[in-house]
């Protein structure tokens, strides 16, 4: 038997709630949901269990058939195509409330030709006008049909019930993801690329249009016997660049996934000769989150000698952070350095994952303030011990005489000890003082 989930697939046109299902029924990835046609472009995934069944749940972009402006409707269309071929079951969402459209007819036809087993789930029956049109469903002569309200949880249960008869009962081996690794950056810097290259297929829709991928897309891998988890999210920019609703749930979206992520790769345009403000921001919030970070300098291709030259001079700038950080120069349209990605990833998390004894980390801050004794206000600095809290981030407790002399220029003092001693480029440290 296969050890690979079977796939559940969540269809429909847009705006018919698909999304508002997918995190009723999700544990742990969240769609962005909104009355905003077309929201969903990439698909987002989660592994599910019922009743001892296991499977693994997509929600799709929403469906258009004929003419579109929207330049995305054909790849996202060819998406859900390509899913509904993969997977085990198919379930349907229409929207109760306007009862059959033609582009339910279309989607039923395509599930008939098939073959494969599908639920059509009539969406909105806490309102009357889906009451109403609850039994007109039938006709479309899916396998099965129920009534739900995605908002407010009705049948959500009858609905598991179905899709947990349909599938194999396989239960996989648990697989522990042991850290997150989260691709961040302006819009067009070329995370979604790099998200397909590292993953070996084409998992995000790739666009020349800024602000293609609108939410965190994750995916599971394995690199060097250890599970990480590659998440692609939508490009951040300035706020002032921000327009509408949908872009700032998009930020919120990009933000939240920093804050749960391990690892931050952080794209930067090369051809543009500088770090921007923003990105700096970003890059500035990741290591204050407590998140490891690489930065990754993308478009090589597109560099001249006098561009790099110029981007060094305003690197430079900066040199009092981003000699923590560790970088590479990489181009995702030719491939140069990519495969040196995972390998530098694994070797950072190593890096954040270490623990210092006690007597190492004390004998080296002691030492140093013997040689060089640390005062304030005239007043000299006692550190009693130190001792590592945690490490992911590396956390360190200082306990001393007095922990309000101990503001950021002599927590500096300490961390550039560890830093000197240490290898700890791209691993951030934090540093507190106690009464002790």
């Amino acid at each position: 038997m296969s050890n690979q989930l079977q796939k559940v697939v969540l269809i429909g046109r847009m705006n018919v709630g698909k999304s508002t299902l997918f995190n009723r029924l999700s544990k742990d990835n969240k769609s962005l949901a909104c009355d905003y046609p077309g929201m969903t472009r990439d698909f987002l995934t989660d592994k599910m269990d019922w009743k001892g069944k296991h499977f693994e749940l997509i929600d799709s972009g929403g469906i258009m058939f004929g003419k579109a402006r929207d330049p995305f409707v054909k790849l996202v269309n060819e998406q859900v195509m390509d899913l509904m071929a993969q997977a085990q079951v198919i379930v349907l969402v229409c929207d109760g409330t306007v009862g059959i459209h033609p582009e339910d007819r279309e989607l039923a036809k395509k599930i008939h030709k098939l073959g494969k087993f599908a639920i059509l789930v009539v969406n909105k029956i806490d309102t009357n006008l889906a009451k109403e049109h609850e039994h007109e469903f039938e006709r479309l002569g899916l396998d099965r049909t129920i009534s739900i309200s995605a908002q407010h949880g009705i049948a959500i249960g009858d609905l598991l019930d179905e899709i947990a008869e349909q599938v194999t009962n396989f239960s996989p081996s648990p697989v522990e993801v042991k850290f997150k690794v989260t691709l961040l950056g302006k819009p067009n810097v070329g995370k979604s690329s790099l998200m397909n290259l590292l993953l070996g297929k084409e998992r995000t829709i790739v666009s020349e249009i800024a602000g293609t991928t609108r939410e965190a897309i994750s995916e599971d891998i394995r690199f060097y016997q250890e599970d990480l988890q590659l998440v692609d999210t939508a490009g951040v920019r300035r706020k002032r660049g921000v327009t509408d609703d949908v872009e700032t749930m998009m930020v919120k979206s990009t933000l939240s996934a920093i804050r749960e992520s391990n690892i931050i790769l952080l794209l930067v345009d090369s051809s543009e000769g500088k770090l921007s403000d923003q990105e700096l921001k970003l890059a500035f919030y990741a290591f204050e989150q407590g998140k490891a970070l690489i930065l990754l300098f993308n478009k090589q291709d597109l560099v001249d000698t006098d561009i790099t030259s110029e981007m060094d001079f305003n690197l430079e700038n900066h040199d009092f952070f981003l000699k923590k950080i560790e970088a590479l120069k990489i181009s995702c349209k030719t491939g140069k350095n990519v495969g040196k990605i995972l390998p530098l990833v694994k070797e950072v998390w190593e890096r954040d994952s270490q623990r210092f004894s006690d007597i190492e980390i004390n004998v080296l801050f002691k030492d140093a303030m013997r040689a060089r004794p640390l005062f304030r206000n005239g007043q000299r600095l006692v550190l009693r011990k130190a001792h590592q809290t945690m490490s992911a981030p590396i956390t360190i407790e200082l306990y001393v005489t007095e922990p309000q002399f101990f503001e950021s220029s002599q927590l500096a003092f300490f961390e550039n000890l560890l830093r000197s001693k240490y290898n700890l480029r791209s691993v951030p440290i934090k540093l507190t003082a106690k009464k002790g």
